[in-house]
């Protein structure tokens, strides 16, 4: 049988089979390559424009920042201001810098602000960071100064600045003096404030796509960023320059282009890749091969698939004609109906899954077939048109006549031939809906050829048009605005919005910059010649003044009012203005701001989501055009008032003939970056980076200026520099008839403009991911009976449950509500108000604990039926943080407080001691005059010993000012406690029992020892009057580890190592109220005459002064234990070294310079020292003493001089005399110092001190002390 089949094909039905399968397997194989190509080529054109876009981004940063960097070292008053305060420091020198610079780092966003002194030291910090740990813009620093210019240091981490950053190094040159080299400005970027944000985003929804910024750094690659797909990597992810498959890598070997290889994580990637301008740095834009090429791999499938199909189709056909000729007559009838109905079957699922519509009729015009898509458009079901007329289903109109347009399958069945429907036909669906449709019908033939019916293809073209509109206006809008003024184009704004939504009203109107406050500007055409007469363009008024079309301001997002007139809150209309029946209005959002509003009304139907997305997409896209506007005419009056650049266009703007130049504007040379004599005379050419580009643009240029008058073009300039700009050409004739006389184009740079589109793309992209990443909990429950609908990871991760947990359940089978009041309140708010805000409850979550939450809700509808949506802020931290708070501020507040008493108590000190030396000093020396049994000496004894207390009480009131004079030294504390014993002993009395316990192998500290002998005396003091009867006083000493978990709540404690002294007695104790006052001078609870209330306040100011902490324990009838905690001092003890006491001191020659400005004091100082034997030049004044030793000859042993004097300080006369007499010694007095030759009370080393007020055996001893040191 099978010979019988062979010889019953003919030979050239062989060959043809053969031939159609050669040609199918070699068109499908030329079809799948030539598909593959083209996907690789928009990869690649993708992720190089992506890249192009970041890095243009990037060195566009770069250069502001240096820019701005650079005006700063033109400021001559600013480098003035630095060079005062880098010659002498002082407060107002730092407050003026940080006047002049704080807005500067406010408004270019730096982080902070450094000034380096010419030897590379941090003398000033704009946050007052004054640390040598700055160390990121040393070697920057160098190249600066070499370059007299502004230079990047490198993105890098500091201890001082622990996240990424760079700073811009601008070295101040002195103007006065020859520009000199003074010190340079270091101004501090974050990257995560502007480079990250420009780096991470990708302008559309992806899966693994990223941006990664990298340099080389040794032999490795360094990684500038965070990555996508592994966190806590910026300058820390380092992989070795020998991964030559890594895009990274290949980016710092220069490498330049897209390219494939695997990425940090070792999957395979294509890559563009490319260098920053002007930096180290280089820009990798990529993504996973997978997903770059997945849609490719749909595609291959699909082409394999219908080659494959079409060949088993073939080898079906070559069967069915085989054994057609083998069977009997009746046999191939059977087989071929068989094969006819499988193909209708085939053709049937075909038609049904298709995106076009399509309608089979019989050869007599009526419907057999409809399928899903013919169904929606048409409006009649498949059932209701089986059997009825074509015409009566498929009724179309020409749009422009408005006449019935001969139906398609009547001239397919009478010219039996496949026809096209004409431009601009409408279908007119079931429901009264005008359907623009386009595509054809062609005949369906039986196997004689004979028209048995007609399949009719068509296509909704709805979208098409609406987009195609869309782009139409907003290219007119664009050419619009480069020829027209704002009001024209707000004009032109309102009337395509209003056209689009079907109105006959329009408004634009201006939002404020404080979102308080409208700007009224245009209304559409139609409003303003057909309906309302009311005036107001250019007024302003408040916000919360205007109607309810103001919502969309306060809701910020769109408003639809689609029965104005039942809306119970809506204000009266002015005189003159159109009744409104419905309206929509939605808000220009730009950096989270409404900056205008779009509104249409009056729509004979009603509004619909629709509307709210071509009016929308309208306002966002004119938003640009006319913020674009606004910023030109602004600029074009700048330009106008200064007169600076009258011939200059804001736009490029020449003349070419022939496409070559004949002259040009210096816009277009900056738009270019060639000069204007290397563009005259040469071919526009040199502006295209393609033959094809430039022919295209030429082509189409010249065919409209041919047919319109004007051509407008959109394309891209290659600048001199090799980067791309965007430009919208426009040109027009010189001569309209004679082309060849030259053509006159304006060029508008338009790249910012894209940008702007495209931020505004990553804008959406990141709203549409806010609701899935949120942190709060946001659910969606129906109103009815509260059942979950949707909620977020932030409600699963905060409540414990799972989505499956919790979607499907209500919030009683949950029991959500701590408190059923709580949601009583929720439930009141939204039925009387439709919302509730800020409401505060507390939640039961899945493990049974409680949280505090703050609720915001309202009620939203889906799909008409009425649910809640709900955001809940986790506020438990919060809510512990600020009780923590509360307490840290009580604390700081208490520290204030007894801050600002010692400093009034230590501001009476200097003229207190003066006053009391002269007392002191003349009653001493009547008395060393006066003979024993003398009967005025009780008196000045009495006088003497009074002085003496007020001396004290002076000593106690610096001592707790912190402001005592002191001379510090290495001890041991139970050493100097035990030389005090017995003294203590007589001090409390015999009736009291002093305990010593002290600490074994006590660490040293280092204080002054007469201070602890104050802080002993005074404790020991108030414990005795604390006591009634017999008691008991204990001293103890410890070693004492604070960690940070003690010194957490305690505001004032540091962690550390301290030697802990305590005073313990078993009185009366005290309460809190006595506690709070207890180192507030001059309090007491002791009878009038028993007390100063100086005690406990010098213990505290001395403690204090020598960095140490002290803590208080009582109850009342429970005692009182004072711990005093002491720094721990690193080193040993030295020996001691103390001297007993002698004669007085005398004179061995010597010539003393003594300056004292209060001739009391002088005088008593000049006979004090005559009467020890010293040559005396006593003088009142710096300028006085200066003179003086200039005009003695002799050798000035030594300089006795007052440390605090008008004019002058002891401390700066003293280094003045050093210059003429290196040899002379200096001793300083005075009864306070004001950090003059001391810090903080503590003497500098080797400065000889004698405290006011003094006696003559004090004055003989130091002076002694000072002249043999």
């Amino acid at each position: 049988m099978n010979r019988n089949g062979t010889r019953l094909l003919p030979l050239w039905v062989k060959l043809s089979f053969a031939l159609t399968f050669l040609l199918l397997l070699a068109g499908g194989a030329w079809f799948f390559r030539a598909h593959h190509k083209q996907q690789e080529s928009e990869v690649a054109d993708y992720l190089w424009s992506i890249a192009q876009i970041k890095a243009k981004q990037i060195a566009d940063w770069r250069a502001e920042k240096l820019a701005d960097a650079a005006v700063l070292t033109e400021r001559h008053t600013l480098i003035s201001s630095v060079k005062r305060f880098l010659y002498e420091p002082s407060e107002e020198e730092a407050r003026e810098i940080s006047r002049r610079l704080r807005p500067v780092a406010v408004r270019h966003h730096f982080e902070d602000i450094l000034l380096v002194d010419a030897a590379k030291k941090v003398r000033w910090s704009l946050n007052d960071k004054l640390t040598d740990a700055h160390q990121g813009y040393a070697d920057t620093l160098e190249a600066a100064i070499s370059t007299r210019e502004p230079v990047w240091t490198e993105l890098h981490t500091e201890p001082g600045y622990p996240f990424p950053h760079l700073s811009v190094v601008a070295p101040l040159y002195d103007p006065q003096a020859d520009y000199a080299f003074i010190g340079s400005l270091i101004l501090i970027s974050n990257a995560s404030q502007f480079l990250y944000p420009l780096i991470q985003p990708w302008p559309t929804p992806s899966q693994t796509a990223e941006t990664v910024l990298v340099r080389r750094d040794g032999d490795d690659v360094l990684f500038l960023n965070e990555l996508r797909h592994r966190k806590d990597t910026a300058l820390k992810l380092r992989i070795p320059l020998t991964r030559t498959d890594l895009p990274a890598a290949m980016a710092v070997n220069g490498v330049t282009g897209v390219v494939r290889g695997k990425d940090y994580r070792g999957v395979d990637v294509v890559a563009a890749i490319l260098s920053i301008p002007d930096s180290p740095w280089a820009m990798v834009a990529k993504m996973d091969v997978s997903e770059a090429f997945a849609e490719w791999q749909f595609r291959s499938l699909m082409i394999l698939g219908h080659i494959l199909g079409a060949t088993a189709l073939l080898g079906v056909i070559g069967l069915v004609l085989r054994h057609r000729l083998l069977k009997e007559h009746y046999r191939r009838l059977y087989r071929s109906e068989s094969a006819l109905r499988a193909a209708m079957e085939r053709h049937s699922i075909t038609l049904q899954s298709i995106g076009d519509a399509v309608i089979a009729t019989d050869a007599e015009g009526r419907v057999e077939f409809m399928n899903p898509v013919a169904e929606a458009i048409t409006g009649w079901s498949h059932e209701e048109a089986l059997g009825k007329p074509i015409e009566e289903v498929f009724r179309i109109i020409n749009e422009e006549s408005r006449k019935t347009v001969e139906n398609p399958v009547t001239r397919v069945i009478r010219e039996g031939t496949v026809v096209g429907l004409a431009n601009h036909t409408l279908l007119l669906s079931r429901n009264g809906r005008e359907i623009p449709i386009a595509d054809s019908g062609a005949p369906i033939r039986d196997d004689h050829g004979e028209i048995i019916g007609v399949v009719l293809v068509f296509r909704d073209q709805s979208e098409e048009r609406l987009a195609r509109r869309l782009t139409e206006i907003r290219l007119s809008l664009i050419e619009h605005a480069a020829h027209h003024s704002l009001d024209d184009v707000l004009t032109r704004v309102v009337d395509e919005a209003a056209a689009l939504a079907e109105s006959p009203i329009g408004f634009y109107h201006f939002v404020g910059h404080d979102q308080k406050t409208l700007a009224l500007q245009h209304w559409s055409t139609r409003t303003l010649e057909e309906f309302c007469r009311t005036q107001g363009r250019g007024m302003h008024y408040e916000i919360d003044q205007a109607g309810v079309w103001a919502e969309c301001i306060h809701q910020r997002k769109p408003v639809i009012h689609n029965d104005y007139g039942s809306l119970p809150h809506k204000r009266g209309l002015p005189e003159g203005h159109v009744p409104l029946v419905r309206e929509l209005v939605v808000p220009v959002m730009r950096d989270d701001r409404v900056v205008a509003v779009l509104g249409v009304g009056n729509k004979p139907t009603a509004y619909t989501e629709k509307d709210v997305l071509i009016v929308s997409h309208v306002a966002d896209m004119s938003w640009e055009i006319v913020s674009h506007k606004l910023a030109d005419e602004a600029l074009a009056e700048s330009e106008a008032r200064t007169k600076s650049i009258l011939r200059a266009a804001p736009i490029g703007i020449g003349v070419v003939a022939d496409r070559i130049f004949l002259d040009v504007n210096d816009r277009l040379c900056q738009l270019t970056g060639y000069s204007r004599d290397e563009l005259i005379g040469r071919s526009a050419r040199i502006l295209y980076a393609t033959d094809d580009e430039f022919e295209y643009i030429g082509a189409e240029k010249y065919r409209q200026i041919r047919e319109h008058g004007t051509g407008t073009v959109e394309t891209r300039f290659k600048r001199k520099d090799g980067t791309m700009v965007d430009v919208l050409l426009s040109s027009t004739p010189l001569e309209p008839k004679n082309l060849a006389a030259g053509v006159t184009f304006a060029a508008l740079d338009i790249t910012e403009r894209k940008k702007a589109n495209q931020a505004l793309a990553e804008s959406e992209s990141r709203f549409r991911i806010a609701f899935a990443s949120s942190p709060d909990a946001i659910t969606i429950i129906r109103l009815k009976d509260g059942l979950y609908v949707d909620v977020n990871e932030g409600f699963t991760t905060a409540t414990g449950y799972t989505r499956e947990e919790a979607v499907g359940k209500t919030i009683m089978e949950l029991s959500i509500w701590h408190d059923p009041a709580d949601r009583d309140r929720l439930v009141a708010a939204l039925r009387q108000d439709g919302h509730c805000e800020n409401l505060e409850a507390v939640f039961q979550m899945k493990d049974g604990s409680l949280a505090t939450g703050l609720m915001s809700a309202r009620i939203i509808h889906l799909q008409g039926v009425p649910h809640v949506l709900s955001i809940t802020r986790d506020i438990t931290r919060l809510k512990e943080a600020e009780k923590d708070r509360k307490r840290l501020e009580a604390q700081l507040l208490h520290a204030h407080k007894m801050e600002s008493v010692g400093r009034l108590a230590g501001g009476v000190a200097h003229d207190f001691n003066n006053m009391l030396n002269v007392i002191l000093g003349h009653t001493e020396m009547l008395l060393m005059t006066m003979e024993p049994n003398d009967p005025h000496r009780a008196g000045l004894k009495e006088i003497e010993k009074a002085a003496q207390r007020s001396a004290d009480l002076t000593r106690q009131l610096l001592a707790f000012a912190r402001r005592q004079t002191i001379a510090p030294r290495v001890l041991d504390l139970n050493d100097t406690v035990e030389g005090m014993l017995k003294m203590l002993r007589r001090l409390i009395g015999e009736d009291i029992d002093l305990i010593w316990e002290p600490g074994s192998n006590l660490w040293p500290v280092k204080m002054d020892p007469a201070q602890v002998d104050q802080i002993v005396a005074n404790l020991c003091l108030n414990a005795r009057d604390a006591i009634t009867g017999p008691g008991q006083v204990t001293l103890e000493t410890e070693n004492v580890v604070l960690d940070e978990s003690y010194c957490a709540d305690r505001l004032e404690y540091v962690p550390g190592d301290y030697v802990m002294l305590a005073v313990s007695d078993n009185g009366c104790g005290m309460d809190k109220e006595v506690q709070s006052h207890l180192f507030e001078p001059f309090f007491t609870t002791k009878e009038v005459g028993k007390g100063t209330g100086l005690g406990l306040p010098t213990v505290y100011g001395i403690v204090k002064q020598n960095n140490g902490l002290i803590n208080v324990y009582s109850e009342p009838g429970k005692g009182t234990t004072i711990k005093l905690y002491i720094p721990r001092h690193e080193g040993e003890v030295p020996g001691s070294t103390a001297v007993g006491p002698g004669e007085m001191p005398r004179s061995r020659g010597e010539t003393l310079l003594l300056v004292e400005d209060e001739s009391a004091i002088l005088n008593l100082g000049k006979t004090m020292l005559e009467i020890l034997g010293y040559t005396v030049i006593a003088v009142g004044s710096p300028e006085e003493a200066l003179e003086a030793a200039e005009e003695h000859s002799g050798v000035i042993h030594l300089l006795i001089t007052d440390v605090v004097m008008p004019q002058m300080t002891g401390k700066d006369l003293a280094d003045r005399l050093k210059m003429s007499r290196p040899e002379m010694k200096t001793l300083f007095m005075s009864g306070y110092t004001a950090n003059v030759i001391a810090q903080h009370g503590v003497l500098k080393r080797g400065v000889h001190f004698i405290q006011k007020p003094f006696t003559m055996m004090g004055l003989a001893t130091h002076v002694r002390e000072a002249l043999d040191a």
